[in-house]
């Protein structure tokens, strides 16, 4: 097993690091940089986790420091997101990667064993390359090392290493640096096709001043590339000619190449590899074209396969900052009920970080949450708009969930969204507060409204009745007027109590045709005196209800009285009742229509027809209608209306059928 070690005086990273590479490797603890070196200096280490918060030394130094002691020693740096601008200065130092925390688990122990593989593969070549012998652990004292099994035992080594490379630069480097001391070449770099620029431009290069190479690009439709995808082979410049070669052999020489070989992926060029003269003057050999082709062949599949790689994390990159950007709270759990993903805004909500959470188990986030989760989990419910209590601050929050499946179905985590509701619950008390004004203010404009009609007559035959009180007709014409007047002011005491108590419904089993005749009694010296014609198309079957049939009766009085009010004299009120079922249950719902052939409303007006004190005629309360909505809601069941102008207006009340429910 292999060795490491973990720099840092943090004992939970130690913990975790301990457990994530259990397995991997064997990890060596230092709480300081000047530890750490000295276990580096003494060779057992094959990597090094450095925290950059220890307090002893600066990161960027310590990584030189580290690196001092062992060339060839990867580096892995960790560093805190609030500490970003860390990042280039201690790459620049010579980390070999460099992590922000809070980490993924699978990235670390990824990076160890491509890390490990990597010092492993130079080791290897370098051992190979100086002493021609198998390494010492695994040598027969005698033998030399065969070259085909030396090729062999290369390419293994090579192609396991660079496919274990997800970070395609990490990768081209490594691939440069490999092929660089495999050959003994002076030069190398790689070219990858861009599309965002639509040429081939460097990307990883060693031997080359900076300046020179990056001023190197190919248009595909460049001779080069041109000929690399026509014979997919590799190009030697030693063995051009003149002729049409002249001008391949330009671009070839202008980078100081003695081979150029193409990076093929699914059949298309994806990159060119070009390779200076070998630093002995030697000419390549055979084998080491043969050699080079295969290398080329193994590296075009694992820059595919890092360049789709990057792809997923940048996808990945992206939905996380769409997440962090959110004024939602998000979090995640995975089948075991361990937290996976914790946003920005959910660390503001409960007032805890990610590094806190993320692979925690559910109940870290406090029971309320974990119990959401974990019922969801189960597949036992899914809460939508779901409203609890912070368990931190005590705000209101709102919460949704929902089950995450894989492709078959199952499964395999939960997801929650959380918002604080502090600001809109805020915002909607200040919108009952504008209602609440803008009502009592309708109140207090019709009631003085209504209130006054009555009072100027009174008052009129009040002021001369000193006058006129010996006149027999006058007194008996006052007792008429102001009796009159003082029974309008009842019926308008007597509509605000109605509204305004909410007396408990009295449910009988009743037929609800009665209901209606009552109602239509109740209206009849209105009706009669508009010479209203009444049109009954009743169900055959009795439609029996529970229902409170006082209240109900006033319900409908209140809807044929409206109808009545809207229709011209001669005007037709048609009745029609149903059994349907629009409402739940095995005996349906009673429907009943009141359908008028009035002038109708338009819609802003249909809009507000149940609010109250909103009314359009020139007497009234405005209530009838708002009275009545409120006691078929009583009655569980529901009122609409349905108008155009020109077209009448049709108000559908549906109550539930005896037996369906009602308490």
């Amino acid at each position: 097993m292999k060795c490491g070690i973990v720099i840092s005086s943090e004992k939970s990273l130690v913990e975790t690091l301990d457990l994530v590479l259990s397995g991997v490797a064997h990890l060596l603890k230092a709480s300081t940089v000047h530890q750490g070196i000295k276990e580096v200096a003494a060779g057992h280490v094959d990597f090094v986790i450095l925290d950059s918060c220890v307090k002893d030394r600066d990161a960027a130094e310590a990584v030189r420091k580290l690196l001092q002691a062992q060339t060839s020693l990867p580096v892995i740096v960790l560093v805190p997101s609030v500490h970003a601008s860390l990042v280039d200065e201690v790459r620049a130092a010579g980390a070999y990667v460099v992590l922000e925390k809070p980490f993924d688990r699978r990235v670390i122990r990824d990076l160890v064993e491509r890390a490990v593989e990597r010092k492993e593969l130079l080791h290897e070549i370098e051992f190979l390359k100086t002493t021609g012998q198998r390494p010492p652990e695994a040598a027969a004292p005698e033998r030399q090392l065969d070259p085909s099994h030396f090729y062999h035992e290369l390419v293994r080594r090579f192609s396991k290493a660079i496919s274990q490379v997800f970070d395609h630069k990490k990768l081209l480097d490594l691939a440069v640096e490999s092929i660089i001391e495999t050959f003994g070449a002076g030069r190398a770099a790689i070219f990858l096709f861009d599309p965002r620029v639509g040429a081939y431009i460097p990307v990883a290069s060693s031997g080359y001043l900076q300046e020179l190479i990056s001023t190197h690009t190919f248009e595909p439709s460049d001779l080069l590339p041109v000929w690399l995808s026509r014979h997919n082979q590799l190009l030697l410049t030693r063995e051009m000619t003149g002729g049409d070669q002249f001008e391949l052999y330009q671009q070839a020489s202008s980078l100081d190449a003695e081979i150029i070989s193409g990076l093929f992926a699914k059949g298309k060029l994806i990159g060119i590899l070009t390779l200076g003269g070998k630093m002995t003057g030697r000419p390549y050999g055979d084998t080491d074209l043969e050699l080079l082709s295969i290398l080329t062949t193994y590296l075009a599949m694992a820059v595919e396969n890092a360049l789709l790689y990057r792809d997923i994390a940048r996808s990945r990159a992206h939905n996380e900052q769409v997440l962090n950007y959110l004024r939602s709270g998000v979090a995640t759990i995975d089948s075991k009920g361990i937290i996976t993903l914790f946003n920005t805004a959910a660390e503001e909500i409960l007032g805890c970080t990610r590094a806190e959470m993320v692979g925690r188990k559910v109940e870290k986030m406090g029971s309320v949450f974990a119990d959401l989760l974990l019922r969801t989990l189960k597949g036992e419910v899914v809460y939508t708009r779901h409203e609890v209590v912070s368990p931190v601050d005590k705000k209101p929050l709102g919460v949704s969930t929902s089950e995450m499946r894989d492709e078959e179905g199952h499964i395999v985590g939960a997801i929650m969204v959380f918002a604080d509701l502090s600001a809109i619950k805020k915002m909607k008390e200040k919108e009952k507060d504008f209602e609440r004004i803008e009502f009592w203010a309708k109140v207090a404009s019709r009631l003085a409204h209504e209130v006054k009609n009555p009072l100027v007559p009174i008052k009129t035959f009040a002021q001369l009745l000193p006058q006129r009180y010996k006149d027999r007709e006058f007194r008996e014409e006052f007792f008429k007027v102001v009796n009159g007047e003082i029974e309008r002011l009842n019926d308008i005491i007597t509509q605000l109590t109605k509204f305004a108590d909410s007396p408990p419904v009295q449910l009988k089993s009743t037929q609800i045709h009665r209901v209606i005749e009552d109602a239509l009694n109740s209206e009849k010296t209105k009706l009669t005196a508009k010479n209203a014609r009444i049109i009954k198309n009743f169900a055959k079957e009795p439609l029996v209800a529970r229902v409170d049939s006082p209240l109900l009766s006033e319900a409908f009085a209140n809807i044929i009285d409206n109808a009545a009010d809207a229709i011209a004299a001669r005007g037709t009120i048609t009745i029609t009742t149903a059994l349907t079922q629009v409402l739940h249950g095995q005996n349906g719902a009673v429907e009943i229509l009141f359908q008028d052939n009035g002038e109708g409303m338009a819609a802003e007006e249909l809009g507000t027809i149940f609010t109250p004190f909103s009314t359009s005629k020139t007497r009234g309360m405005g209530l009838g209608l708002a009275i009545a909505r409120r006691i078929v809601m009583d009655h569980q069941g529901s009122i609409g209306v349905d108008s155009a102008p020109g077209k009448g207006s049709v108000v559908k009340v549906v109550i539930p059928a005896e037996g369906t429910g009602q308490k």
